[in-house]
């Protein structure tokens, strides 16, 4: 749901890249639809990054919901080495985002 933030927030925690952020576009508005949609029924209360709001569900941020302080890992820190390298071989047939 991490693109029903605001800003809208892209990455994967697996991605050999670091999450990034940006601004709320208009391609977005159809996915969010989507989202209220699937979530229909469902108390749904997404956690967002200090300073993060969302712009369809409750939400809280991360450093109040856990009581803990928010820190960026390296993807390697917890994902096995062989699937790190099974998840890059996807990415280069642009089966998954890395």
């Amino acid at each position: 749901m991490r693109l029903s933030w605001n800003p809208s927030f892209f990455g994967h925690f697996y991605a050999d890249r670091k999450p990034f952020y940006e601004a709320d576009e208009d391609y977005l508005v159809e996915y969010r639809a989507r989202l209220k949609v699937a979530a229909e029924g469902i108390d749904v209360t997404v956690i967002v990054p200090e300073g993060s709001t969302s712009l369809d569900f409750k939400y809280d941020s991360y450093e109040n919901y856990f009581g803990l302080e928010r820190k960026y890992r390296e993807n390697a820190e917890f994902v096995d080495s062989e699937q790190l390298d099974l998840l890059r071989e996807a990415a280069r047939s642009r089966q998954v985002y890395m």
